[in-house]
């Protein structure tokens, strides 16, 4: 079920990724009012599946825990009684911990319930409640043959660890992975897109959501005097802006409405009327773009 719950979500991934290229790519002059439409519910869908993925992959997780956690005590419990008053100890700090958490989760449920969006209530008491049973159901069945099988094995294993840690230290390293500039990367928690240069894309604007707002600047706009356009094509829009924000000095300038300015000169000209600057206004303490575009 874990494994499920992985492809779902590798595959749920599949389509954010699609999604943001495919969209993207596409000129805003050649968007329909249908293709958002096909766009949303594609975007729902996914989320449906994400979702699931989660649920899943913990109800997996917690099928496995009930018998280990029964392996556990079997283990502690082979030193005597110092060993199962260590466990008892642990096991109830846990289970007192996830009671807890379960009631903040529900009251957090319940008093979000009108805010929260279909897939959202799916997902939450999907998790607050499949992966909680699944764990009770596979310890009661599974957790006392673990119990038993753990104990008297406990010698050995004690033996085979020794042995272990005796043996030469295991090698690690390290890959740090290297993404191209302007690639956006969705965040289903947030429901926000992060660029490689940290640049956070969250929802909100007439068009729905920074990205497409900030996208508003590649084409005229004969009700906005001061409406300025860049002059690169509409998938170098990301990367531009990430540039301009690893290029910024200063601390900005902070305003009235809790937005931070900044206005960047780039050396060369960016915008469509000569401009050689970029303004990106970020809500303050934050990298969440609230608008950026070029000037003079």
């Amino acid at each position: 079920m874990a494994v499920a719950g992985l492809g779902l979500l590798a595959y749920a991934a599949y389509r954010y990724h699609r999604m943001d290229t495919d969209y993207l790519s596409k000129p805003l002059s050649e968007q329909t009012p249908e293709d958002h439409a096909e766009w949303r519910e594609y975007l729902r869908n996914t989320h449906y599946i994400a979702a699931t993925g989660h649920i899943l992959g913990w109800t997996g997780i917690a099928i496995l825990a009930g018998p280990a956690m029964g392996g556990i005590g079997g283990g502690f419990a082979y030193f005597g009684l110092a060993g199962e008053l260590i466990f008892t100890g642990i096991s109830g700090m846990g289970l007192a911990y996830g009671i807890k958490s379960g009631i903040v989760e529900g009251r957090s449920i319940y008093r979000d319930w009108d805010r929260l969006e279909g897939y959202e209530v799916y997902e939450r008491i999907g998790l607050l409640v499949v992966p909680t049973l699944a764990g009770i159901a596979s310890g009661g069945l599974y957790g006392p043959r673990a119990y038993r099988g753990v104990y008297k094995d406990t010698g050995r294993w004690v033996g085979r660890w020794n042995d272990w840690r005796a043996g030469p230290a295991a090698e690690a390293s390290q890959v740090a992975p290297v993404q191209n500039a302007g690639r956006l990367t969705f965040d289903p928690a947030t429901q926000s897109w992060r660029s490689t240069g940290g640049l956070v894309y969250g929802q909100g604007s007439a068009q729905g959501n920074r990205v497409l707002h900030v996208l508003e600047h590649l084409t005229p706009n004969p009700s906005k005097p001061l409406h300025t356009l860049f002059n690169v094509p509409r998938n170098q829009i990301i990367g531009l802006l990430d540039e301009a924000w690893a290029a910024r000095q200063g601390a900005g300038v902070l305003q009235a409405n809790g937005n931070r300015v900044f206005n960047i000169p780039m050396g060369r000209v960016v915008g469509a009327g000569g401009e050689t600057n970029i303004r990106i206004v970020v809500r303050d303490g934050t990298t969440n773009v609230i608008t950026a575009f070029p000037v003079p």
